[in-house]
Order: structure tokens, then C-alpha cells, then sequence
């Protein structure tokens, strides 16, 4: 496998690592991206819509003392014009852990991969030692969120950038009161980024969760030990829609974030960082790494 390292991305020495053409079955595409630091037991972060890997910069960095963590860019960025489904990302996920020979890690899925990471667990179960999901769930959007989303995800059904009227009436659902408050430059950030992206990119990542099939019959399947993330500010993903998880699932707890909104693990990443570190402690309490590292 070839592959080509960027040792400075970001500034903070974190390596980069880009397929070469030939590493990848057709399903994928040449331009996906992963980032990795560490070594141990495997963790895999999934980003959310409207965001790339870099979202997880402060769990790789805190976690990389322990464990081998990687964060991919899924095929929604790099197929921008191509409608695709959960279950593709479902299968794009397995095939990146193949080609890493990561044969099982703890997935941790954040709203798009959220959505994603559920479906993946009940399909490949014996891949996970563990599964996090922040800012998703199991269920269904009711009807009218569904209605409500789908409508504004279409006004990016368009050629061009995402616009800026778009960009900043999203950040008014997905970030927390608080962090309007006291950081808007993390706001801004991320505003200014989206309006970098191609719009109909950000469309197609939507279309693959707002109609996403209601899985709370299903998700009791799940035996692999999970922590459900939510921020107490979410707005995006109500934990109201959350609870049943817990109610089903054998070994589920549900941490919530104080002060943070949808994108908690930005919002307030020392408080996640702690969250993570307590469930991969319990996961791996032997000392056991039962993935590929």
C-alpha cells in the first residue's frame, strides 16, 4: 500500500496519511483522508454533516497517550454530486477498516457518523469492542423535523459554495447558547469553513440521515458496551429521542455535556475528552487490545 505523509497537517504534527489510488476497491474514492496518532487499542471517529476529521482534533490529541485513534473524511466529500445512503457509509466504514487492518476498535460516530455507526453495529457487530454515538440516535426524526430539515438541506441543492445566510442560520441549531456566549470565534470558525464547501456536497450529506430509517425496534441487538453523548444545549438531535436507547440496549449509558449544544465535543472538549477516557478505561479494562494496532 503507498502511501503519502504530511507530518505538519494543522500545525500540530499530526500525520496524514492519503490512500494512493490502487488501496482502494471502487467503492471508494482516491481522495478520502484519514488522520492517525497513537498506539494501542483502536478508536475510529466518523464526522458529522458539514464537517471533516479535524472536528475530533482534541479527542485525537488526548487520547493518542493510550490508544491508536483515526478520524476519516467519509466519500460524501470526496463525491460531491453522488446521492448516497447510510448503508453506503456503512460499507465505505468497513472497507476502511480493512484497508487498515483494523479488525475491531470502539467507532465513535458524531451526528452524520452517529447515524452511521448505529446501522454499523447491528450489521458487523464482532468488528466493535465499543460504540460512541453524540448527536445521534437510533430513531427516526418525527415527521415535521423531518419536513423542517429536508427543506432547508434543499435550498443546497444548488451549484456553488454554501451561502453565508445558509451557514449562519445552521450554526443557530447545531452550536449551544453558551458557546454563542463565551466562543464565537469557534462559531465563526466553522461558519466561515461550510461556506467553503460546496453546497450540493452538503446536501447529499444530509439526504443520507434526515429520512434515515427508525431503527428502535433493532437497536436492543446491540450488545457492544455504547456511550451515547449528548450536549444539555442539543437542539439538533433532542435526547428525548435518545432515552429508548437506554431502555433496550444492554450495556448503553448516556453522558451529557453541560454547556454545549450539538457539536459538544467542540463546545466542550475537556468534558467529552473525560467521558471517552472513562468508557475506553472500562472497555479495556483487562488491558486487553482486541484490535489490530
Amino acid at each position: 500500500m503507498e502511501c503519502l505523509f504530511d507530518k505538519n497537517y494543522g500545525g500540530a504534527g499530526i500525520g496524514l496519511v492519503r490512500f494512493a489510488l490502487q488501496a482502494y476497491p471502487r467503492t471508494m474514492s482516491r481522495d478520502s483522508i484519514y488522520i492517525e496518532r497513537g498506539m494501542g487499542p483502536v478508536v475510529v471517529f466518523c464526522h458529522g454533516s458539514m464537517m471533516d476529521y479535524s472536528m475530533f482534533a482534541p479527542q485525537m490529541a488526548y487520547l493518542a497517550r493510550k490508544y491508536r485513534v483515526v478520524a476519516y473524511n467519509n466519500r460524501t466529500w470526496a463525491e460531491p454530486d453522488t446521492p448516497l445512503s447510510l448503508d453506503d457509509l456503512v460499507e465505505d466504514c468497513r472497507i476502511f477498516l480493512d484497508g487498515l487492518n483494523i479488525e475491531r476498535c470502539v467507532l465513535a460516530g458524531m451526528s452524520m457518523g452517529g447515524h452511521m455507526a448505529i446501522p454499523f453495529a447491528l450489521k458487523y457487530q464482532e468488528r466493535l469492542d465499543g460504540l460512541v454515538v453524540t448527536g445521534a440516535g437510533a430513531a427516526a426524526f418525527p415527521q415535521e423535523i423531518q419536513e423542517i430539515t429536508g427543506k432547508s438541506f434543499s435550498e443546497l441543492d444548488i451549484e456553488g459554495k454554501v451561502p453565508l445566510e445558509w451557514a449562519e442560520k445552521t450554526a443557530h441549531v447545531v452550536f449551544g447558547e453558551t458557546t454563542f456566549k463565551t466562543n464565537r470565534a469557534l462559531i465563526d470558525l466553522w461558519t466561515n469553513r461550510w461556506t467553503e464547501a460546496r453546497a450540493r456536497t452538503v446536501y447529499h450529506q444530509g439526504m443520507t440521515w434526515i429520512y434515515k430509517e427508525d431503527l428502535s425496534d433493532r437497536v436492543g441487538d446491540i450488545r457492544t458496551p455504547t456511550l451515547i453523548v449528548q450536549g444539555e444545549e442539543e437542539m439538533a438531535y433532542l435526547t428525548e429521542w435518545t432515552l429508548p436507547m437506554l431502555e433496550v440496549m444492554a450495556d448503553a449509558t448516556l453522558t451529557r455535556i453541560p454547556r454545549a449544544g450539538h457539536f459538544a465535543n467542540l463546545e466542550q472538549p475537556e468534558a467529552v475528552n473525560l467521558a471517552l477516557w472513562d468508557f475506553l478505561g472500562r472497555v479495556y479494562a483487562d488491558g486487553c487490545t482486541k484490535g489490530t494496532h
